[in-house]
């Protein structure tokens, strides 16, 4: 097992496959459970005989990190041992590579069509009902916002899911860069005033996922009636930035 993944990538290829995590180090489930899970390998050290891996840590933070050869192999070979959800989406491993050829060109029409399906929360499942029936129970755009303070007035506090609050933090932090790279890589003209107060929102909802961390420590009613109430905040702060820079966005495309 080990020599064919060392082999694809002396050829360059990037590695995603399904593992038990009570084998992989710095995982919240390390040597506590058997929990299948997807793993990324992007290199690998022969003399020292490990793993370059990515992927989310004990601390809920997307990182880098390393596995031995050795418990590598067992996690791919006790697999088989492995509970949780995602066994379901088990499907094999996936040899990636770079199409150093490949060019995208900048389409403004895609960007403000897919920024407006998220503030009008429009179902974006429909643009793949040629694959797949669209999604009739999920919620889009910003009405996630809505579901999440639903979510926190139902949750019993010793089962919150962290994840929640660090994904709405990336997704703050992915739209952030978005805009940076509208104006300094496409020469439109945004508001730096827009992106500073979107900046806010990364630092804000940065500040939400932490006090989520927080609640799972001391567990005070508190705590959670703070946290939806900057759930709140959020999107009452991001909707009409979004349509500002939507109406900047729908100038330029008319010029």
């Amino acid at each position: 097992m080990i020599p064919f993944l060392q082999d694809r990538m002396e050829e360059e290829k990037y590695i995603i496959t399904f593992v038990n995590e009570y084998y992989i180090p710095d995982r919240v489930c390390y040597e506590k459970r058997h929990n299948a899970h997807d793993l990324f390998l992007y290199g690998y050290d022969a003399q020292q005989d490990k793993f370059y891996t990515a992927g989310y840590n004990e601390r809920f933070a997307y990182s880098t990190g390393e596995v031995s050869g050795g418990l590598l192999e067992q996690a791919l070979l006790q697999f088989g041992q492995s509970r949780g959800s995602l066994t379901q989406w088990v499907d094999g491993m996936h040899l990636l590579d770079v199409r150093a050829s490949a060019e995208f060109e900048f389409d403004l029409n895609i960007v403000i069509e897919q920024l407006e399906e998220y503030v009008y929360c429009r179902d974006s499942s429909k643009r793949f009902r040629m694959f797949d029936n669209p999604k009739q129970y999920y919620s889009f755009g910003l009405a996630v916002y809505d579901g999440i303070v639903e979510y926190l007035r139902n949750i019993r506090k010793h089962g919150i899911d962290v994840r929640i609050f660090h994904i709405l933090y990336e997704h703050k932090k992915v739209m952030h860069d978005r805009l940076l790279f509208l104006v300094e890589k496409q020469g439109i003209p945004l508001s730096k005033y827009d992106i500073a107060d979107y900046e806010q929102l990364v630092q804000q909802s940065l500040s939400l996922r932490n006090l989520c961390l927080r609640l799972e420590m001391e567990n005070e009613q508190e705590i959670l009636n703070r946290m939806i109430m900057m759930v709140e905040t959020l999107k009452e702060k991001e909707k009409p930035l979004l349509q500002g820079i939507l109406n900047d966005l729908h100038v330029v495309q008319h010029n």
